[in-house]
């Protein structure tokens, strides 16, 4: 229900939409959104972030996060663009948790399909929230709980539940279902069958 308390909208799994985000944040502030970055221009003492979505995504999933943000860019697979916003607080520890996603987008991949989107990445909440949440093409997450199992559940979202939706919310089970499965391929993939 989070994205209904800042947007109207109608909150079903199968009313998907492409998104364009423009937002003006006040500096060192900086803008984390669903899509690709297309343009940050700086207009002095603010900065205006412009985030678009290329695929659909259901409403439920478009995420606006902005706070003083680190930032840290790779690629996956294929050129696979991944950024992940950190606290600027945030230890070697929490970033660490992130470092096997390539891998990890590799693996589920050749087990289940291509990544369905433009790109991933993560945002971790610098408060001690221990939900995280699959928003696609950016999963959030917070400091409690943080863990590689969670970081693999919220990316296998990516293909089930996120590109592969729902008919009805009483379904949504299935979502849970797969990405538990998937998070478990991926602890004996990276640990063994004793894992």
């Amino acid at each position: 229900s989070g994205a209904m308390s800042w947007y109207p909208v109608n909150n079903h799994p199968l009313d998907k939409a492409t998104y364009t985000f423009r937002i003006t944040v006040a500096k060192p502030y900086v803008v984390a959104a669903n899509g690709l970055l297309q343009q940050e221009i700086d207009n002095g003492s603010t900065r205006t972030y412009l985030w678009e979505t290329r695929k659909p995504l259901a409403s439920y999933l478009a995420t606006i996060d902005i706070a003083e943000f680190t930032v840290v860019k790779g690629q996956g697979p294929n050129g696979l663009p991944l950024r992940n916003y950190f606290p600027p607080n945030a230890d070697a520890q929490i970033t660490a948790v992130f470092e096997p996603t390539p891998e990890m987008i590799q693996f589920f991949g050749d087990l289940i399909a291509p990544f369905p989107f433009e790109a991933y990445g993560a945002v971790v909440i610098d408060s001690n929230y221990e939900v995280a949440l699959e928003d696609q093409t950016l999963s959030i997450f917070g400091r409690k709980g943080l863990s590689e199992e969670t970081v693999a559940h919220e990316l296998s979202h990516q293909w089930f539940g996120d590109s592969v939706s729902v008919k009805s919310w009483r379904d949504i089970w299935l979502n849970e279902g797969f990405a538990t499965y998937f998070q478990n391929l991926w602890v004996e993939h990276a640990a063994g069958k004793a894992a």
